[in-house]
């Protein structure tokens, strides 16, 4: 008289897994790929609500070159997190690395590619700093590239305040924004050196030894040591990494607005304050390393790029953007945590 009972309940029981996998399996769906189909839904209805200028090819440009400065600091950004090394200097040494350029080039009459070079070795100097603190003297990576960052924004100041009264290190010089604006087929040069950073970044981290490296030493760094894996000489490579492509991108901007100075001021254009970490956490990076996908990261780029020129196209106020912007990082939080839940049952 019992089978029966068993049988329908365990039958029930079953049921009930199935439905709950699937609602796993939807939920592991979503938070996979479902920055692009939030991405979606953000251009269409940006589309529906300005038409005639959202939706046309100067703006798809615009956008795409908006994008451009992020998307390169992101991409190296995007390398660190996997390697569990935060670095939150990336905005007070691009600005260093563009004053430096701008004071070369703009004051100190030095060839473009001189002062192009010289800035960027100090970006690999700024990116040894932050290693060596963080692999001889044991600092995590949030506290010592907030130290090294601090010193960067005070030297940055300091050039300024030494070379103009204005706050900001003109530079009027050709041939520098018609570089930074240069087309091939239609296509800034910007653009394209994103999407060749991307490429690059896709290949290291998924057909090359190093990238294994950097996934196994951001999940579990003692294993890593322990199985040979070279840790100091990886988390030397991100920081650079990170200090360097900052400082491109803050060139570029320089170059695009003619002008460079202090961090508030470079972050005002969009490109480096707290653009990489809300647009890697938001793509899937996790803050305890050893996951994500750097190709996702682009589609955190573009989300938020999307959002701020929408926004700026429907005349939003400053306080509704900001608003956007902390809403859009705290569910980059919220989802990085459910990741985590998810992942460790």
């Amino acid at each position: 008289m019992n089978a029966p009972v068993l049988s329908a309940s365990s039958d029930a029981m079953q049921g009930q897994r199935r439905v709950y996998n699937r609602r796993e399996s939807t939920i592991r769906f979503l938070l996979d790929n479902g920055l692009l189909v939030a991405l979606v839904v953000e251009v269409i209805f940006f589309s529906v609500a300005s038409p005639t200028i959202f939706f046309s090819r100067d703006n798809f440009f615009t956008i795409l070159r908006s994008s451009a400065a992020t998307g390169i600091t992101v991409a190296f950004f995007t390398m660190a997190l996997i390697a569990r090394q935060l670095d939150l200097s990336t905005a007070q040494v691009g600005s260093l690395t563009a004053v430096i350029f701008a004071w070369l080039f703009g004051i100190n009459g030095q060839p473009l590619g001189v002062a192009f070079v010289v800035a960027l070795l100090c970006s690999v100097l700024i990116g040894l700093l932050n290693s060596w603190l963080v692999n001889r003297l044991r600092l995590p990576a949030l506290i010592g590239t907030v130290a090294v960052g601090t010193l960067c924004y005070g030297v940055t100041l300091a050039i300024v305040q030494a070379s103009t009264k204005t706050g900001l290190i003109n530079l009027t010089r050709p041939p520098l924004r018609s570089i930074v604006s240069t087309e091939i087929l239609g296509v800034p040069v910007t653009v394209i050196l994103m999407f060749i950073v991307y490429f690059v970044a896709y290949i290291l981290l998924n057909h090359t030894k190093l990238g294994a490296h950097l996934y196994a030493l951001g999940g579990n760094p003692q294993a890593a040591r322990l199985n040979g894996i070279k840790s100091t000489r990886l988390i030397r490579f991100v920081l650079i990494g990170t200090a360097v492509s900052a400082g491109v991108a803050a060139i570029m901007v320089s170059g695009r607005n003619l002008s460079a100075g202090s961090v508030s001021q470079v972050g005002a254009s969009g490109t480096l304050l707290g653009g990489p970490l809300i647009a890697a956490v938001f793509a899937g990076v996790g803050l305890n390393g050893g996951s994500g996908k750097v190709e996702r990261t682009l589609f955190g780029v573009l989300f938020l790029t999307v959002l701020s020129v929408g926004m700026s196209i429907l005349q939003a106020t400053p306080f509704v953007r900001i608003t956007a912007e902390g809403v859009s990082f705290v569910l980059a939080i919220l989802l990085d945590s459910i990741r985590q839940h998810l992942e460790s049952r």
